[in-house]
C-alpha cells in the first residue's frame, strides 16, 4: 500500500503491522525522532523509539482492530532515542491490513504551562509581600498611637487601685466594690485593645473559611471602640439578614473593612465634621446571590479630582507621609481574590465604599481558583455542603481541602436546588439532619453521627455511583 499521501502531514506519522513492527515513517519523524530514515527502518518495534514509555502498544492494536475505530491514548511523556523528552498523545486507526499512529506533539504547550504555572506563583508570592508591606504600614500607623491607647486605662486602673487600698483600710467595703468593677472595666478595654491589634497581625493570610460579615463588623466596631482615635464618633452598623455568609479570609476581610473605617475617620477629623458618624451597612442582595458591605460616612466625601485614581497603586490624596497610596489598591486585590469587587458610590454628601462578594454557595465555588487557573493540575470529586453551622463546616472544610479541589458549601435551604440546577455534583453532605427534599437524583450513601447534636448524611448522585 502506498501511504506517500502521509508526507504532506507536518506531524509524525508511523505505520506499524499487527505485530508492532513499523513498516513507514513519514518524513517528520526523521526530525522528530532525530534519526536518520535508514536507522528508522531498522526498528524491530515501535516501543525502540519511545522509551521510558509505559504506554502499552499491543492493547491500542487490539483494540483499533477490534473496533474498526481510532483510538486515542492518555498525554504519555517519553523519550525518544536522540534524548528528546515529548508528552504526546497518540492517536491509532486502522488503514488496510496496517495500523496508523499519528504523533500529537503538545511538549510546547506543555512548557508554556509550566511557565506559566510558575510566573503564577512568582506573582501570587510578588502580591503577598505587597500585601504583607501594607499591613505592615497601616499597623505601623496604628501601633503609633497605642501608647496612649493603652496608658489611659492603665492611669485609671492605678487610680483605682489606690482609692481601694483606702477602701479596705477603712473597711468601706461597698466603695471597695465599685472600685473593683471600674478596674475589671479597664482592663477588659485593654484587652480588647491587644485582641484587636493581635487579630490584624495574625499570619493567616492563605486561610479561606466561611466568614459571618456580622461577626467581621462587629468585630471590627469592637476594635475601634477600643481607640481613643474613634472618640467622639459614632461608629454602628446595620444590618438586614443574619445569615450573611461569603468564603474568604476572614483576616484579610478585616483588614479591608479596618482600613476603609481607618480613612473615614481620618477624613472626619482632617475636615472636623460636626456630629461625625461612620456606619457598617450590610445588605443581602439574593436575587443577584451576592452579600454586600458598605462603609458610610458623612465627611466632606472625594474631590472629584481623585475618585478616578483612587483604587491606582501608590497613589493618594493625603499629604506627604501622611499616607502610602497602597490601602485602597490593596483592599481592591484582596477583594477581588474573594471573587467580589470594590466601588466608591456616587452620594450627594459624604463618602460611601460599597464591597460586594458573592454568597457562600457561589463563592465557595469559585475558590478552586488555583485549578481554574492552572496552577492546579490535578481534579477531585465536587462535593455540595449544606449546612447553618459555620463551625462545622469549616472544620470539615478544613479536614477535606488539602484532597477534594472543588468544594461546594450551601447555606440557604431555598437554594439549594437552584444550585444543583447548575452545578454537576458528585457528593453531597448535609450537616444537622437537614432534609433532602427535591434531590431525587441523589440517594443517602451514609449516615453518621458526628456527634450528640449533628449527624452527616452523604448523598451520592444514582449515576454516578
Amino acid at each position: 500500500m502506498d501511504l506517500s499521501f502521509f508526507d504532506q502531514i507536518l506531524t509524525p506519522v508511523i505505520a506499524i503491522d499487527k505485530a508492532g513492527k513499523p513498516y513507514y515513517f513519514n518524513f517528520i519523524c526523521s526530525t522528530f525522532f532525530q534519526l536518520p530514515p535508514r536507522k528508522l527502518q531498522k526498528c524491530e518495534s515501535f516501543e525502540d523509539l519511545i522509551l521510558s514509555s509505559k504506554l502499552d502498544i499491543q492493547k491500542y492494536i487490539e483494540e483499533v482492530e477490534d473496533k474498526k475505530t481510532y483510538s486515542l491514548t492518555p498525554e504519555t511523556k517519553f523519550q525518544t532515542p536522540g534524548g528528546d523528552i515529548y508528552n504526546c498523545v497518540f492517536k491509532f486507526f486502522p488503514l488496510g491490513e496496517y495500523i496508523i499512529i499519528n504523533i500529537l506533539d503538545f511538549s510546547i504547550e506543555k512548557r508554556l504551562h509550566e511557565k506559566y504555572k510558575e510566573q503564577i506563583i512568582e506573582l501570587r508570592e510578588t502580591h503577598e509581600q505587597i500585601l504583607k508591606a501594607d499591613k505592615l504600614t497601616a499597623l505601623g500607623e496604628i501601633i503609633a498611637g497605642i501608647g496612649h491607647e493603652i496608658s489611659t486605662p492603665l492611669m485609671i486602673m492605678n487610680n483605682r487601685l489606690e482609692n481601694l487600698e483606702n477602701y479596705l483600710g477603712i473597711g468601706d467595703f461597698t466603695s471597695s466594690q465599685v472600685a473593683v468593677e471600674s478596674l475589671r472595666k479597664e482592663y477588659n478595654r485593654v484587652v480588647k485593645i491587644f485582641s484587636g491589634m493581635k487579630s490584624i497581625v495574625k499570619n493567616q493570610e492563605d486561610l479561606f473559611e466561611i466568614v459571618d460579615l456580622n461577626q467581621v463588623a462587629q468585630e471590627t466596631i469592637e476594635f475601634f471602640n477600643g481607640l481613643d482615635s474613634c472618640k467622639g464618633i459614632e461608629l454602628k452598623k446595620t444590618v438586614d439578614d443574619e445569615n450573611l455568609w461569603v468564603m474568604a479570609n476572614k483576616i484579610k476581610l478585616e483588614q479591608v473593612v479596618i482600613n476603609l473605617i481607618k480613612n473615614a475617620i481620618d477624613s472626619l477629623r482632617d475636615s472636623n465634621t460636626p456630629q461625625p458618624k461612620i456606619t457598617i451597612s450590610l445588605t443581602s442582595k439574593k436575587e443577584l446571590q451576592l452579600n454586600q458591605v458598605d462603609v458610610i460616612d458623612n465627611g466632606p466625601g472625594v474631590a472629584s479630582e481623585h475618585k478616578s485614581k483612587i483604587f491606582d497603586m501608590f497613589y493618594t490624596s493625603k499629604d506627604i507621609g501622611a499616607g502610602t497610596g497602597l490601602g485602597l489598591a490593596i483592599s481592591k486585590k484582596i477583594i477581588e481574590s474573594f471573587s467580589g469587587n470594590i466601588d466608591l458610590v456616587e452620594t450627594k454628601t459624604g463618602c460611601q465604599f460599597s464591597i460586594e462578594i458573592p454568597t457562600v454557595e457561589l463563592g465557595s465555588f469559585t475558590l478552586t481558583n488555583k485549578y481554574l487557573s492552572g496552577t492546579e493540575d490535578r481534579e477531585g470529586p465536587k462535593i455540595l455542603f449544606y449546612g447553618k453551622d459555620i463551625d462545622h463546616l469549616n472544620e470539615i472544610y478544613a479536614s477535606l481541602a488539602s484532597t477534594h479541589h472543588v468544594l461546594i458549601f450551601s447555606a440557604d435551604e431555598s437554594r439549594l436546588s437552584e444550585t444543583l440546577n447548575f452545578l454537576l455534583v458528585d457528593c453531597i453532605v448535609l450537616i444537622d439532619k437537614c432534609n433532602h427534599n427535591g434531590l431525587d437524583d441523589f440517594e443517602i450513601l451514609d449516615i453518621s453521627e458526628k456527634d450528640d447534636e449533628t449527624q452527616l448524611k452523604i448523598l451520592e448522585h444514582k449515576f454516578g455511583s
